[in-house]
């Protein structure tokens, strides 16, 4: 089974957090043994953001900032989609709890989860229709 890196690297609609991840430096973190749960963007997510902006935190001097949204994504553990059903937050690897609730559909801080449970060799990808950004 691949790791979530390798999961996001090989799925054509995750080819811009792949991207992200590879700028900000964070590829070894995704391909440790260490459980995560991904809360990933689709492309069509990245292309609701202004081209400038991506442009913008893609750029060497951004990449805290990038690092601190891609973390935001992050949680420790494996999460499968009903564990999240009994939560109301999610504390991320960036620090920020992000809200759970169920108005229209499954929602992270307002993304709507589109497909939940990828399993991979070291964690979980649930698929978000929206980049979340930390508080």
């Amino acid at each position: 089974m691949p790791t979530v890196l390798e999961k996001t690297q090989k799925l054509v609609a995750f080819r811009k957090f792949a991207a992200a991840i590879k700028a900000a430096d964070l590829e070894e973190e995704l391909r440790s043994n260490q459980p995560i749960t991904l809360f990933v963007p689709t492309d069509d997510a990245f292309d609701q953001i202004p081209q400038w902006a991506m442009e913008r935190i893609l750029e060497p001097e951004s990449k805290g900032q990038l690092v601190e949204t891609l973390r935001y994504h992050l949680v420790k553990g494996r999460i499968h989609t009903e564990d999240v059903l009994e939560m109301t937050r999610v504390e991320t690897m960036q620090g920020q709890a992000i809200k759970v609730d169920f108005q229209d559909g499954l929602r992270v801080d307002g993304a709507k989860i589109l497909k939940g449970d990828i399993l991979c060799d070291n964690g979980i990808i649930h698929v978000i229709d929206r980049v979340i950004p930390p508080q």
